[in-house]
């Protein structure tokens, strides 16, 4: 069994088992503990905890970035009584169709006024926000929008290769669907 094929596995197994699991990406240098909520041959979807044991948002990434994977995660039972005690039920899996990024995208355009997306191949450091418009064969339009919750001119023109990661539902980009009054 390869590496791949094992992270695949515990991947799967998070999934059917609806458990905390860590994952480590080197490609971004990124790690991360969440709830796998789908996972294709290329993609896998997760349901993020973010730092004050929150439900944060959901991240779809290639699974070939995926270095490492733990499961259960690091503290899932503390987690998951936090949870409870809250009154915080695990999130029911969105209807994520994670068999390509080009129905990945139309599926979080439906689901969030905001996406963000990383190109960590193209610019590491860099990820850009905003509101998916258009869907082509071979690339996505996306509506970026700054910081201060300002939208830019020009519609931007992503090919789907350049993806690594595809984001929404966490707090940062809620403020801004906020401030811009796409929701209330």
């Amino acid at each position: 069994m390869t590496i791949a094929s094992a992270h695949h596995d515990a991947l799967r197994e998070a999934q059917a088992e609806r458990r905390f699991v860590r994952i480590e990406c080197e490609a971004f240098d990124g790690e991360f503990v969440g709830i796998v909520q789908s996972i294709g041959e290329e993609l896998v979807c997760v349901a993020i905890l973010d730092d004050r044991v929150r439900m944060g948002g959901v991240d779809i990434l290639r699974l070939e970035d995926v270095s490492d994977v733990e499961l259960p995660a690091p503290h899932a039972d503390f987690y998951e009584s936090a949870l409870r005690l809250r009154g915080e039920a695990l999130p029911e899996p969105d209807a994520i169709d994670v068999s390509s990024w080009r129905s990945v995208l139309e599926a979080v355009a439906n689901l969030a006024p905001l996406a963000v997306i990383h190109r960590e191949e193209v610019e590491p450091d860099i990820c850009e926000i905003g509101q998916l418009v258009g869907f082509e064969a071979a690339h996505f339009e996306l509506r970026e929008i700054d910081p201060d919750a300002d939208w830019d001119e020009e519609i931007t023109r992503i090919p789907y290769e350049e993806l690594t990661r595809v984001g929404y539902g966490g707090d940062y980009e809620a403020a801004l669907a906020l401030v811009a009054g796409l929701v209330s």
